[in-house]
């Protein structure tokens, strides 16, 4: 990693990371409300969270950096021909309707609170 181009891809890569994990401290866990307007007692909305987070984040945006030319296997097997197109739409299909599922369930529990 000698040339200046890499290293910049690098920062790039470390700082989004963090920035997504700050998104996730805001909005996934609400910590920025709760931490200028209310004090909480939970550790993940305080200022631990807020360094964990985007530090985290940080981390991850380096290792996807790290392990840009790796490949997880590929769709090969799954869409060959019409019905291995069909079945594959029909599960990712599955997949995001229980993502949906996943994110009202998610905020029907932070209602509850």
């Amino acid at each position: 990693m000698a040339k200046l181009d890499e290293r910049i891809v690098v920062v790039f890569h470390t700082l989004f990371g963090a920035f997504l994990g700050f998104l996730v401290f805001t909005f996934g866990i609400g910590g920025l409300l709760s931490e200028f307007i209310e004090p909480s007692e939970a550790t993940w909305l305080g200022p631990v969270g807020l360094f964990v987070c985007p530090g985290l984040g940080g981390l991850l945006g380096w290792f996807a950096y790290r392990h840009r030319h790796r490949e997880f296997g590929g769709l090969g097997t799954l869409a060959q021909d019409a019905a291995g197109g069909v079945l594959l739409v029909k599960r990712l299909m599955v997949i995001g309707a229980c993502l949906v599922g996943l994110y009202f369930l998610w905020q029907l529990a932070k209602s509850l609170r």
